[in-house]
């Protein structure tokens, strides 16, 4: 990501407008059959934001990460989540 303008911008563009996304999330990783099915449902994830983003990933048959700028990372329900080490602790 860089700054813009005063304003966070990235690569991804919504494409109901065309614009660069807005989103509440720092990243979102996909496991799908192949690399680019990941990236694809990778990328929709992320423009759903974290309202919508577990949803995309369940909803395309993918398993992933979801990491948002604030609050904790999730995971799609088959994902065996390994705690944080200071969460261990």
């Amino acid at each position: 990501t860089w700054s813009h303008r005063g304003h966070r911008a990235h690569h991804v563009l919504d494409p109901t407008d065309g614009k660069v996304s807005r989103t509440d999330l720092a990243s979102v990783t996909a496991i799908a059959g192949t690399g680019w099915e990941a990236e694809v449902h990778a990328t929709a994830a992320l423009v759903a934001g974290g309202e919508g983003a577990l949803r995309a990933l369940s909803g395309s048959r993918c398993s992933g990460v979801v990491v948002p700028l604030a609050g904790p990372t999730v995971a799609t329900h088959d994902i065996e989540w390994f705690p944080a080490a200071e969460e261990v602790a």
